[in-house]
C-alpha cells in the first residue's frame, strides 16, 4: 500500500509498529520524519518519533519531535506525559518531574494522572501520589482510583506504567485511543 501511496497513514502506521517490535527503531524514525503530517498522522507521528529517538538514545531529538504538537492545545497534556516519561527513562529525574506536573494540572485524564501519580510512586513520594490521587477523584468525582488507593494502603507493588520506548510506543496508541 505505502508503495503505491506513500500518505497511507494506516499502512505507515502500521510498519512503524512492525519496526519497533523488532527493534528497528531507526527504521521507524525514518518512515515516521517522512511521513505526510495528515490526519491522524498529525498526532500520531510526533509522538511515535519521539520515542522511536528516545529508543535511539537522542533524547534531546525525542523531545523536539513533541514541539510539533505545541500548536494544539488540546494535546498539551498529552505532550508533557510523553516529556516527562522520556526524560524518565532517561535518567532525567528533575526535568521529568517538571513535565509530568505540568501534564497533569488542570487535565481530566486519568491516564495522565496515573503518569505522574506513578512517577512520584518510584520516587518513593508515596504521599503526594495519594494526595493527587484523591484530588482526580474529589475533583472529577471518580473512582476509578480506588483500586490504586487500596494497593497502596495494602503497600502493595507498583505496577509498570512505561518502562520501556516499545512502551512509549504502546502509550501513544493508548492515549490517542482513548482521545
Amino acid at each position: 500500500i505505502v508503495a503505491t501511496d506513500k500518505g497511507a497513514g494506516v499502512a505507515n502506521l502500521s510498519l512503524v509498529v512492525e519496526d519497533a517490535f523488532a527493534s528497528r527503531f531507526d527504521a521507524a524514525a525514518k518512515r515516521l520524519d517522512t511521513m505526510p503530517r495528515r490526519g491522524m498522522s498529525t498526532f500520531a507521528a510526533p509522538l511515535l518519533l519521539a520515542w522511536a529517538k528516545a529508543a535511539l538514545g537522542d533524547i534531546e531529538g525525542a523531545v523536539k519531535s513533541l514541539d510539533a504538537l505545541k500548536k494544539i492545545a488540546s494535546f498539551a497534556a498529552l505532550r508533557h506525559l510523553h516529556v516527562g516519561l522520556i526524560y524518565e527513562q532517561a535518567g532525567k529525574t528533575a526535568m521529568a518531574e517538571e513535565a509530568l506536573k505540568k501534564a497533569s494540572e488542570g487535565t481530566a485524564s486519568i491516564r495522565v494522572v496515573m503518569g505522574f501519580g506513578h512517577f512520584l510512586e518510584r520516587q518513593g513520594r508515596l504521599p503526594e501520589a495519594v494526595a493527587l490521587y484523591k484530588r482526580y477523584k474529589a475533583k472529577n468525582n471518580s473512582d476509578a482510583l480506588e483500586e490504586t488507593l487500596e494497593r497502596i494502603a495494602a503497600k502493595g507493588p507498583l505496577p509498570a506504567f512505561v518502562t520501556t520506548p516499545k512502551d512509549g510506543l504502546a502509550e501513544v496508541f493508548f492515549n490517542l485511543a482513548g482521545t
